[in-house]
């Protein structure tokens, strides 16, 4: 899964989202319902190639019949249907449905990973049993099923420097370039990748890839929760007061300035919009502002509601947000003239174009402004 497009925190780039966006008045969004689906169906990834190229898997028709449990007893199950796998194309007009080869009718795509418009995988389960791992490779004309090394567990992967990253079942990384599998022993976790390189990403714990060995990221100061940003930084704020640390790779933590008119703030956090973004409550508006490489500068005016899912365009000029569905416009939000029910936003490469999507009036759907 493309988790984020990745732009680097430079004064250039936090230049560009500081001015005036472009008027989107000629911008048209398509919505595209995929084609017909089961009922019981859901999306777990879309994953576009290009503006025309996009991907969508998930599962349909799964079905659970239980008798409801008690303090003593668990629900018991009568009757479970598995999901047949969802795996369609958009060329930009239309969908077209595609079998994935070898999963026998019953199985669920779980994740999707769009190397190159050539260069697409699918990974997921076959059956009822998700550890019967699944991969599937498209060429750009047809879909091959893939049988990778004992271990390799491609639920959920990452791409980097035309890399597919993905987990190991007994813990590590598998990479696989120029045909080759190469497992990189080492810590459990899904695979995030960044413009610097390739993370190892859990509850507990993060690691960095260093090109040789994972190298783990200290445990931040204090009581604070960590947000990774596409430069590769992670950065930490502390949940208890408006303390803010940043890791660039050394051994420790760097504290960083904080706003000193928000510096009571008991309510506070940290988002990635491709740059670190600071969101303080502060007498029921909320103040959000973005890290510029020397300090802190206003990214939207106080207001008391806000977006709470940041994801930034692939090319660092714009910034899409979920709750409600909106766009940066270099000094505010503005609204996206989209339905509700679109609760995932991936990006299309290299453009400023974005992919929302989501269950819109009962049926799978996305809406993307990509011409």
């Amino acid at each position: 899964m493309r988790t984020r497009a990745f732009a680097a925190v430079t004064f250039a780039s936090a230049a560009l989202l500081a001015a005036p966006a472009p008027a989107h008045a000629e911008e048209t969004w398509r919505f595209a319902p995929l084609k017909w689906t089961w009922p019981d169906r859901f999306l777990n990834d879309v994953e576009a190639a290009g503006p025309r190229d996009i991907w969508a898997g998930g599962g349909q028709g799964e079905k659970t019949v239980t008798i409801p449990g008690n303090l003593m007893l668990r629900p018991i199950t009568l009757l479970y249907v598995p999901a047949k796998p969802i795996l369609q194309h958009w060329n930009g007009t239309s969908w077209k449905s595609f079998t994935p080869p070898g999963m026998n009718g019953e199985g669920e795509i779980t994740d999707i990973e769009a190397v190159a418009p050539n260069d697409v995988w699918a990974g997921g389960f076959t059956g009822s049993n998700a550890l019967d791992y699944y991969l599937a490779h498209w060429d750009g004309t047809s879909w091959t099923r893939v049988t990778p090394p004992a271990g390799v567990k491609p639920v959920a992967m990452a791409s980097h420097d035309g890399v597919l990253w993905t987990p190991g079942s007994r813990g590590g990384f598998w990479s696989f370039k120029d045909g080759e599998w190469t497992l990189h022993p080492g810590p459990s976790g899904h695979p995030q990748a960044t413009k610097k390189g390739v993370y190892s990403y859990s509850d507990l714990d993060r690691y960095f890839w260093n090109g040789t060995s994972w190298i783990k990221i200290p445990e931040a100061p204090g009581n604070s929760s960590r947000t990774l940003m596409d430069s590769g930084e992670m950065w930490a704020i502390d949940r208890d007061s408006l303390i803010i640390y940043r890791w660039d790779g050394g051994d420790g933590w760097e504290k960083m300035p904080v706003p000193a008119e928000y510096a009571s703030s008991t309510s506070h956090s940290l988002r990635n919009a491709g740059f670190p973004v600071l969101s303080v409550r502060v007498d029921g508006l909320y103040h959000h502002l973005r890290w510029t490489g020397d300090g802190w500068t206003t990214f939207s005016p106080p207001a008391a509601s806000h977006p709470h899912t940041f994801t930034p365009s692939s090319d660092g000029t714009t910034v899409y947000a979920l709750g409600p569905a909106s766009r940066h416009t270099g000094t505010g939000w503005e609204p996206l003239p989209l339905e509700e029910g679109y609760r995932h936003i991936s990006t299309i490469p290299d453009s400023p174009y974005a992919v929302f999507w989501g269950t819109v009036q009962g049926g799978l759907s996305i809406a993307t402004n990509a011409p």
